[in-house]
């Protein structure tokens, strides 16, 4: 009996072994490049990259924008439930039908990497994004969400920053482009116009990490 228990022992064992060197062997034939995050931490990441997770606030709304939502491989729970305050989803409603990778603001470790994406995504922070890499052992690429206004440069290496890991630099360049051209746009047809003579507005309704009520306003409103 106990010669049995020893020889299946040493058979687990030996697949294992066997199973591990398949896997080295396929990670040492996958042509990797090296990307700078919006961290600065440097990425090395597979040159073809066929499977994605994006997580974070605001990481899925530029994953929509770079029209990459194919290559996810789950979403964030919140992604599944009511589209409201969150234009790309009306426009992605493929979204809600994904397989879930946690909760909203970071999704689930275990996971994440039980979906095996090539690569996450994932607006945070340098130090967040080491522990997810650490851990999941996946590499993970920090985006900065940024804005239309004082933080506009943050926002376009983001965007630049996918086009490069997707190869979809054309798209980044795109989206650029039509922002700047829109805001030309707008400030050549109100460069005339007396301060005085501008509208008081109020916003209301305004999305910070998730939907807010009519309190919720923002004085910088970048449409504005």
């Amino acid at each position: 009996m106990k010669s049995k228990i020893a020889i299946l022992m040493v058979s687990i064992l030996l697949i294992s072994v066997i199973s591990a060197g398949c896997i080295d062997n396929q990670d040492e034939d996958v042509e990797t490049i090296q990307v700078t995050d919006m961290a600065g931490r440097e990425v090395e990441v597979p040159e073809d990259v066929e499977s994605i997770a994006a997580v974070g606030s605001g990481c899925m709304r530029l994953i929509a924008y770079m029209e990459a939502t194919e290559l996810l491989a789950g979403v964030e729970e919140y992604e599944q439930g009511d589209p409201t305050g969150r234009p790309y989803a009306y426009a992605n409603s493929q979204l809600s039908e994904h397989e879930s990778i946690g909760p909203i603001h970071g999704g689930d470790m275990e996971l994440i990497t039980a979906h095996e994406p090539d690569i996450i995504f994932r607006a945070s922070s340098a130090e967040e994004a080491d522990d997810y890499q650490e851990r999941t052992g996946i590499p993970t690429i920090d985006l900065s969400i940024g804005d239309l206004v004082e933080n506009r440069d943050e926002l376009y290496g983001s965007l630049e920053l996918i086009g490069e890991v997707l190869d979809r630099e054309d798209r980044a360049d795109e989206i650029i482009d039509y922002i700047d051209s829109t805001i030309e746009d707008i400030q050549s047809r109100t460069k005339d116009i007396p301060s005085e003579d501008k509208s008081d507005v109020y916003v209301g309704g305004v999305l910070h990490r998730g939907t807010h009520d009519l309190r919720s306003t923002y004085g910088d409103y970048a449409p504005f």
